[in-house]
């Protein structure tokens, strides 16, 4: 599957310009961020560091030993698309959350998926039914199962056990509110446990592209 990379590293030719009063140093310093007016509400955010740390690496290291082609397991984050510039996400430290994807440029690629064919107001329901599970913690015990332990113990005795309610792990969350929405499952995915490269595999979702937007 040829996958449409929004990579800082390599951004081709900007399809226009905007002003932006808020952004992120980070960002604005870089001079560029995806123009996310190619996206819908409901839309799938795959991501991964440029920098690849301990943590990333392990996810990785997971998704290939699950059976997970290379391509796919290199993505270690997803996340839902709202509007504008926000996302909603599963956090480790501060469980499920909305935030500007912009935060994470220049550190980041992406990659956004769609389902095709969907109805308008599907979309927006998938979004509305992922910002429902806000507050929610990440569920890191589910991440420990998929063999994280080691790398992250130090971190589950510091930040996350004491504050633990409800669980959920990023790519549940898109994938949970994609099935309760649309009332299918999507393929190659197991319903617990799904992983960043299981959607990144799925033939259910279509890649998109997104041009870089110059700041000014």
């Amino acid at each position: 599957m040829n996958q449409l990379i929004i990579d800082p590293n390599n951004r081709g030719n900007p399809k226009g310009e905007k002003a932006f009063a808020q952004i992120s140093p980070e960002a604005r310093q870089f001079g560029y961020v995806p123009d996310l007016e190619y996206c819908k509400a409901g839309d799938l955010i795959l991501s991964h560091s440029v920098a690849r740390d301990y943590i990333e690496t392990g996810i990785i290291n997971t998704q290939l030993k699950a059976g997970l082609a290379e391509d796919d397991s290199r993505w270690t984050h997803a996340a839902v698309y709202l509007y504008e510039d926000f996302i909603l996400e599963a956090d480790p430290k501060l469980g499920v959350r909305s935030r500007s994807l912009y935060s994470d440029v220049p550190g980041s690629c992406f990659r956004v998926r769609r389902r095709q064919n969907l109805k308008e107001a599907d979309r927006y329901k998938i979004a509305l039914c992922a910002q429902r599970m806000l507050g929610m913690r990440y569920d890191l015990g589910a991440a420990l199962s998929l063999g994280l332990r080691a790398r992250v113990s130090e971190m589950w005795n510091r930040y996350w056990a004491p504050r633990m309610k409800k669980e959920i792990i990023c790519s549940q969350v898109f994938y949970d509110a994609y099935a309760e929405i649309t009332r299918h499952f999507l393929s190659s995915c197991p319903t617990h446990g799904v992983m960043p490269a299981h959607l990144s595999a799925t033939s259910d979702l279509e890649d998109i592209s997104v041009p870089w937007l110059k700041i000014i």
